[in-house]
């Protein structure tokens, strides 16, 4: 993690909805094929047959921050869309409903979302989970549109971008300062 960053990413994975599946990299080994049996479970996303996941492990420095009034207002400005984002955390309704009290991995995975869809024009489904909250490791699940197999090399690169952009906006707002904790 550089100064400042308060979201690192762990690894990032690709792999067929509910089932045994090549899986594609993580951030040391990008372009690595490997093999990984996982099983559907209730946090994977919505996914249609055939689709695939992409699942990112990242790490929180902070594991209560969240965004400020002004970084919400901020992020809202640059992403309008983000606040129509349907979302089932406490209850279904809008993520605009639901930004001033989320925490980052959670707001990480809706900018993650929002950049998809403006790249690609396609619906996602997505969830986040602690993966272990004590260190601030979380783990984001993202359903796309395509089979593991349609995901091509420079796909799966362009996926890995937009999460980068949206963990390196995040950290901007970070090293501003414009993050604040939760009374807990």
């Amino acid at each position: 993690m550089q100064l400042n960053d308060c979201i690192e990413i762990i690894s990032i994975t690709l792999y067929a909805a509910g089932q045994a599946s090549s899986v594609r990299g993580d951030q040391k080994h990008p372009n690595q094929i490997k093999t990984s049996a996982r099983a559907h479970t209730n946090d994977e996303p919505d996914s249609a047959d055939g689709s695939s996941i992409i699942e990112l492990t990242v790490q929180f420095i902070d594991p209560s921050r969240r965004l400020n009034d002004s970084q919400t207002l901020e992020l809202i400005k640059k992403h309008p869309s983000i606040i129509k984002h349907a979302c089932r955390q406490a209850g279904k309704g809008l993520f605009g409903e639901k930004i001033k009290q989320a925490r980052l991995p959670h707001v990480l995975e809706h900018l993650i979302i929002d950049l998809f869809v403006q790249d690609r024009a396609k619906q996602y489904a997505g969830n986040t989970a602690w993966s272990d909250r004590k260190v601030g490791i979380a783990t984001i699940r993202i359903g796309l549109p395509e089979s593991l197999g349609e995901v091509t090399d420079t796909g799966y690169s362009i996926y890995q971008q937009l999460i980068s952009s949206a963990v390196n906006e995040l950290n901007e707002f970070c090293m501003a300062g414009n993050v604040s904790h939760f009374n807990e």
